[in-house]
């Protein structure tokens, strides 16, 4: 996402998809624990309003603010 080769990033239960530009367009899976309930509810609150939090989150840790 930092140089804009991620044209659609999806998130769901277990999986992170996304379709990058390279020399051709490609699809990447990316398989991860789920989190228990209460902890994704906190990750949505957190990140709620924010463009990218979710990838932040992933890759750095929590959001800055």
């Amino acid at each position: 996402m930092r140089n804009g080769s991620v044209i659609d990033l999806q998130i769901a239960e277990g999986e992170l998809r996304a379709l990058v530009s390279g020399s051709e367009i490609y699809e990447v899976k990316v398989g991860i624990k789920p989190l228990v309930a209460a902890r994704w509810k906190a990750v949505r609150r957190e990140c709620a309003g924010q463009v990218g939090t979710v990838v932040e989150l992933l890759a750095e840790g929590s959001p800055r603010r």
